[in-house]
């Protein structure tokens, strides 16, 4: 299996300690979404090696903004038996048809909040989570896996050294940087919910701090940035005053803890998932320095305020410990020696290389004309309709960027009077851009459909389909 991203001693380690979970999922049907993230990366990776050893016969929906580009780095592992990927984003994929055993919702694990944008975070988070609930739903899933995040607690207090999934806390509403927090807690809720009121179970893995290969570096890591300036620079810079504190799980752990928790997991109960040694960061640097490059250099930047209020954060594994049987296999000083081989290897961009952003427009969307692009009228008497413009500048920005518009309405469908010369100069005169319109849909109180998506929806796709033209991506 050497054509897989991840190295074959990680991919050992992972199938000998989940054998029986693996056989356990024999013939089943798995759908991964963010599956060329890091997080999904390692568990596309054990998914397929585990296929190829044991001979499981487990066929992987995997879900991708740009399937392609893992494809093209890694064209053995994305051509593997079994696989079939699925172009589009969490928050308005296409439902893969068929029954669907298991799910593992990994999309958005770890992110840049300032770069991405409040209101994105929340939409992906929780619209995403919405609409991988439907699908599991409709495609009677028994269980999901649900990646969330240490940061729903809030700030670890003081005197506090390891945080339980008993602990209350939360997030203050008022600190700007926690929208991602506030919505991974509520995407919780709606886990919670769903174990309870539907037919399927979805444990949560509250996941704190991590280190391995695939690992972005010089990003917003911080032990990425320290094992790059180990290895390249002349120098380890440390941002802040190096008091903060974390826990660092290597990747093939954090793998098998996810495999444990989908198979084992009681529905709607978090597990925290991390390392149980907590450094500082000074430390961090003086461990990936002693480790990779001994005798370099180590500035820390002592900006001020930074590290100040003890900046401490580190989950209490007990639970997953007494209730699933997991233990951390490798330490963090030999996650360190692993991830700087690697990336030694490798190269440092070898997985994570900086590039713009692709962008894949919807092939064909099919749009309703009342209540979307025309407002709804009491008596029918559509020559009254006023435009809504929202919704037009989203078709046509959709238009522009590649994707055939088709206009289909139920306007006469139950009074047999003909609108459409109305309709023709409506669009006209609104300057609706589209390829065809279509009369005779069926007069119904409501329309049912798998690939529905909201006209706020459609709305996110043409915000995304502008920023793609903006820089040269159509």
């Amino acid at each position: 299996m050497s054509h897989l991203p991840v190295p074959q001693q990680d991919i050992d380690l992972i199938l000998d300690a989940t054998e029986p979970l693996f056989r356990n999922l024999r013939g089943s049907r798995i759908f991964l979404t963010g599956a060329t993230g890091y997080t999904g990366a390692w568990m596309f990776s054990a998914l397929v090696a585990a296929n190829a050893r044991w001979n499981l016969d487990i066929r992987i929906d995997a879900l991708s903004r740009t399937p392609q580009r893992f494809i093209d780095k890694c064209p053995a592992l994305g051509h593997a038996p079994g696989v079939t990927w699925h172009a589009g984003d969490v928050r308005f994929f296409n439902y893969p048809k068929g029954q669907v055993d298991r799910t593992i919702h990994i999309a958005l694990d770890a992110i840049d909040q300032a770069a991405m944008g409040v209101k994105k975070i929340h939409e992906t988070v929780v619209g995403g989570l919405e609409r991988v609930l439907d699908f599991c739903e409709s495609a009677r899933v028994e269980r999901m896996l649900y990646l969330s995040s240490g940061a729903v607690y809030g700030p670890q207090p003081a005197g506090m050294e390891f945080m339980p999934e008993s602990y209350p806390g939360a997030p203050h509403p008022e600190v700007l940087g926690s929208t991602y927090a506030h919505a991974k807690r509520y995407a919780e809720h709606l886990c919670a919910h769903a174990s309870r009121s539907e037919s399927f179970d979805a444990p949560i893995a509250r996941c704190f701090s991590f280190v391995g290969p695939l690992l972005a570096m010089r990003e917003h890591f911080a032990v990425g940035n320290f094992i790059a300036d180990a290895l390249t620079e002349e120098r380890i810079r440390v941002n802040g005053d190096g008091s903060p504190i974390r826990a660092f799980q290597y990747a093939a752990d954090t793998t098998i803890w996810f495999l444990t928790i989908l198979e084992k997991g009681v529905g709607g109960r978090p597990y925290n998932i991390g390392g149980d040694e907590p450094v500082s960061m000074a430390q961090l640097a003086e461990r990936t320095r002693d480790i990779l490059a001994p005798g370099k250099p180590i500035e820390i930047q002592k900006r001020d305020g930074a590290g100040a209020g003890g900046n401490r954060y580190a989950p209490d594994l007990t639970r997953a410990r007494e209730e699933l049987g997991l233990v951390n296999r490798v330490s963090l000083d030999e996650s360190i020696r692993r991830t700087g081989a690697y990336c030694r290897e490798q190269g440092l961009e070898r997985w994570h290389t900086p590039a713009t952003p692709t962008y894949a427009a919807p092939k064909r969307l099919v749009v309703d004309i009342d209540g979307v692009i025309a407002s709804l009228v009491p008596d029918l008497d559509y020559a009254k309709a006023e435009p809504l413009t929202d919704t037009i500048d989203a078709i046509n920005a959709l238009y522009d960027a590649g994707t055939e518009i088709v206009l289909f309405t139920a306007r006469g469908s139950a009074s047999g009077i003909d609108w459409r010369p109305v309709t023709e100069a409506q669009m006209q005169r609104w300057g609706v851009k589209h390829h065809e319109l279509r009369l005779g849909k069926p007069h119904a109180d409501y329309y049912i459909d798998d690939k529905l998506i909201t006209p706020t929806q459609m709305q996110n796709m043409a915000a995304e389909a502008r920023k793609a033209k903006e820089r040269g991506a159509i």
